[in-house]
């Protein structure tokens, strides 16, 4: 059938799998040229309601100075503020399919795909680190008997060595107590080597798996922290003022006008209805 692609042998999909027909490459440069071309008005109010403010800013730069001026203004801001009105209704109007798509585009490639191959990942590496543990476990803990084992092995044949009479069966000895010696020293080496070299290991398609350190953090005593802060012995830097709240509660009219270590003040704005 033209136009279809015939399903796999053991596919059990009932739904055709269709042909993609992919759509022509999006051009800023045009998509620019065709919204100057159909907000043209749009654009040209614009550039007229700026202008003019532009004059009026550079005749009375420091404002109005009387209530003719000031009624001149408020009628620009008004008119300003109408045609942003109609400049973000456009932006919306002309932006939602591109929204649409993206959305598409941020299901299929990211939620649907990306995300779920991520998650998916995390799962393996979950089991991955159980048993990464587990294993830098295993070996530092043989890597100690090991290194306990031959330490006392170099001192029992340092002790012969001492007690032996012939001077070669002496020097043969101590030779055997100094190797002794060497693997205890390698032995500790390997006990104190990092959780990640202890545990690391090779696929057989050069992927390479270790467990390391990931620190993180719960605040389970966020007053504890405030004292540090105060105290001096934790930065500032580790508290953050939340705008949202503090704004929401001082902006009101009847909000909050006292909070300790914030100064509050009213600066009133011209606002034109």
């Amino acid at each position: 059938m033209d136009g279809m692609l015939s399903p796999g042998i053991g596919h059990n999909s009932k739904a055709p799998i269709v042909e993609a027909v992919l759509p022509a490459q999006l051009d800023a440069g045009v998509l620019r040229d065709q919204l100057l071309l159909d907000h043209a008005d749009l654009i040209t109010k614009r550039d007229e309601l700026i202008a003019e403010a532009t004059r009026y800013l550079d005749q009375f730069p420091k404002g109005p100075t009387n209530d003719e001026e000031m009624g001149r203004a408020a009628d620009m801001v008004k008119d300003i503020k109408e045609t942003a009105k109609k400049a973000e209704d456009a932006h919306k109007d002309a932006k939602k399919p591109y929204l649409e798509c993206g959305r598409a585009v941020d299901t299929v490639l990211k939620q649907e795909t990306g995300d779920r191959l991520t998650s998916t990942a995390k799962l393996l590496e979950r089991g991955m680190g159980t048993y990464a543990a587990a294993k830098a476990a295993a070996a530092q803990k043989a890597a100690q008997e090991e290194a306990a084992r031959q330490a006392a092995e170099a001192q029992r044949l340092a002790e012969a060595a001492a007690a032996e009479t012939n001077a070669l069966r002496s020097e043969a000895i101590m030779e055997q107590a100094v190797a002794a010696a060497d693997i205890a020293d390698a032995a500790t080496k390997v006990a104190t080597a990092s959780t990640a070299d202890l545990s690391r290991t090779r696929g057989s398609f050069g992927s390479q798996a270790a467990l390391y350190d990931n620190w993180t953090y719960d605040v389970v005593d966020l007053m504890e922290l405030v004292k540090a802060v105060a105290g001096g012995t934790a930065p500032l830097s580790y508290l953050m003022l939340n705008d949202s709240v503090v704004g929401g509660v001082v902006r009101p009219k009847t909000g909050v006008r006292t909070i300790p270590g914030l100064r509050i003040e009213n600066k009133p704005t011209a606002r034109v209805r």
